[in-house]
């Protein structure tokens, strides 16, 4: 995402119930964009957000990371 980050609140991992503060460049001017932690799953490598951008729109992603080998990991959305 091509975003600068404001705040992280509480700082710190990820965890659920946490916010996410970004400011997307578009147009010359900057549009706010909120990500809201819903759930981690360290043990399966699952993090599922919510995310609400300008003109109301909103996305729901599920993101969980496979390791295929020690060097190499899937990383999958959906």
């Amino acid at each position: 995402m091509d975003a600068h980050l404001v705040s992280v609140t509480p700082a710190g991992p990820a965890m659920p119930g946490q916010r996410i503060l970004l400011r997307a460049p578009k147009w010359g001017r900057f549009f706010a964009v909120r990500i809201a932690v819903e759930s981690v799953d360290e043990a399966n490598r699952v993090l599922v957000l919510n995310g609400r951008f300008p003109f109301g729109l909103q996305l729901h992603n599920r993101i969980a990371v496979t390791a295929i080998d020690e060097r190499t990991s899937r990383v999958a959305f959906g």
